[in-house]
């Protein structure tokens, strides 16, 4: 990566995979990626129309679904959701420490 941040690569990926799967399954519409580095933090977004925030559910181990938030839970040192300003929709969001080493769990914060 060209900002040197190589060791987030599996887990960015995970992550960003989880967060499109809700968006097409919850909210089909043209959504947006962003990615960028804030201090000592990566943070990704997915953009979509539906103006509802995310809710946060465990589920039992042998559920076929429903998951993902789970896993943006247990692995981003933080994550949360916030209006798009100027239209309908939201940006789900999630950070990974810049460091390596640090540490990667912190639980949901607002923007």
């Amino acid at each position: 990566m060209a900002w040197g941040l190589g060791h987030l690569a599996d887990v960015a990926c995970l992550l960003v995979t989880e967060l499109v799967s809700n968006m097409v399954r919850h909210a089909p519409s043209a959504s947006e990626l962003t990615i960028r580095q804030q201090g000592g933090a990566v943070r990704i977004g997915v953009t979509d129309d539906d103006p509802h925030p995310p809710v946060l559910q465990y589920r039992p181990p042998l559920a076929e679904s429903g998951r993902g938030l789970a896993l943006v839970d247990a692995l981003a040192s933080a994550w949360g959701s916030h209006a798009v300003a100027g239209r309908p929709g939201k940006v789900v969001w999630f950070e990974l420490p810049a460091v390596p080493g640090a540490d990667h769990h912190g639980g949901p914060l607002t923007p």
